[in-house]
């Protein structure tokens, strides 16, 4: 559980807000769905990014294939 209070001082000695108020964020679990080998192409011209993206729907039971655009990704698509 997270609480964020907001009684922060501006740069000219004003209280903002005027009153005093408390959030309370409940964190909560994800439970992402697992793949039964679907094939998803992942698009992006950051390496990292297809790469990060890649290990993790790997990881999720997917099977992943990369592009790094549009040109490449359509020639993928044609050859799957």
């Amino acid at each position: 559980m997270i609480q964020l209070t907001s009684s922060q001082q501006s740069e000219k000695g004003r209280s903002l807000p005027a009153q005093e108020a408390v959030e309370t964020i409940e964190e909560q679990e994800q439970v992402l769905p697992s793949g039964q080998g679907e094939l998803i192409l992942v698009v992006d011209d950051e390496a990292a990014i297809r790469d990060v993206t890649k290990t993790s729907l790997e990881s999720h039971n997917y099977k992943a294939i990369t592009a790094s655009d549009g040109i490449e990704a359509i020639a993928l698509y044609a050859e799957h």
